[in-house]
């Protein structure tokens, strides 16, 4: 059996407005299920972690906290693949995604309402 590509999915997630927030866990959540019926393997930290940050009673994890818990999973992905949402340039977290990574590509929404992931797929069998 061949072995699927293993993905992260980076999504800019920190916004002072909790819609911008929310939109953003859940066009991750579609990216990662999109992702994940067109054959890949997919660790999408924001969908894993905003739901346990939840849980940590009160702990203010920071941007380093969670850098710390995803780092074993960038290193352990094939790619890491930036979902293109409004903020994504500007985010510290995909920026520090970004520098840690093997492989970069990006997709956007329209790409993953359209489940066209050709030009990662190539991007991935080059390497």
């Amino acid at each position: 059996m061949t072995r699927k590509p293993r993905i992260y999915l980076a999504v800019p997630y920190t916004h002072p407005n909790p819609a911008w927030r929310e939109f953003r866990v859940l066009a991750a959540n579609l990216a990662a299920a999109t992702l994940m019926r067109a054959g890949f393997v997919v660790f999408s930290p924001i969908s894993h972690s905003v739901s346990i940050h939840d849980c940590m009673n009160g702990t203010n994890a920071l941007l380093d906290f969670w850098l710390e818990q995803d780092k074993p999973f960038l290193q352990a992905c094939d790619a890491t693949v930036i979902l293109t949402l409004p903020g994504w340039r500007n985010s510290k977290g995909v920026s520090a995604e970004w520098t840690l990574s093997h492989i970069v590509a990006h997709i956007s929404l329209e790409e993953v309402y359209n489940e066209d992931f050709t030009e990662l797929k190539q991007i991935l069998t080059q390497h």
